[in-house]
């Protein structure tokens, strides 16, 4: 346990210990580890003798900071509260109207298969891949139909993009 020379103060970067000697601090490092913080000081710690120049005292309440949290990926909408998707796949590397592509995620444009007929594309899909759907009748619109991530060929999620500018319009029911 500490001495009444040592006050233990919790930073964001690791404990700090005031008030004490350098031989002290070298000392004490593991069993500051090892020991919980006292909540407080004790009375006659205080009495005792003075604290150091500034360091609080046993009646001072110390607040830190809590770390910031990590920030979504996807912006909340201005006024549906809804977040933002996007397709992040470029234009140009789109399939042609009447044609689809399977898409792989973390794989560049040069690796991905080249756009196909959609006859019979969904079957073939690996897992966790996408499968990019662009009809004659609404060249556009893309159909993105979401493989799962560990059987292949199966659809779990079919959303609907813009062609142009790669916004979010809507899901479908798979």
């Amino acid at each position: 346990m500490f001495t009444n020379r040592w006050l233990l103060l919790s930073a964001a970067m690791g404990s700090l210990l005031v008030g004490c000697g350098k031989d002290d601090r070298a000392n004490a490092a593991p069993k500051a580890a090892a020991n919980p913080a006292p909540t407080a000081a004790p009375a006659r710690a205080a009495a005792s003798k003075p604290a150091a120049k500034g360091a609080p005292t046993s009646g001072t309440v110390v607040k830190t900071a809590a770390k910031p949290t990590t920030k979504p990926t996807t912006k909340p909408a201005a006024k549906s509260g809804t977040p933002v998707l996007a397709l992040k796949i470029p234009a140009g590397q789109l399939p042609p109207p009447g044609q689809c592509r399977i898409w792989k995620e973390g794989t560049t444009a040069a690796q991905q298969p080249h756009p196909r007929s959609c006859a019979g594309i969904t079957p073939t899909a690996p897992a966790g891949s996408m499968v990019l759907y662009r009809t004659a009748k609404e060249p556009k619109i893309v159909r993105v139909r979401y493989i799962d991530a560990k059987r292949a060929g199966m659809v779990v999620r079919v959303r609907v993009f813009d062609a142009g500018t790669g916004k979010f319009l809507r899901d479908e029911k798979v």
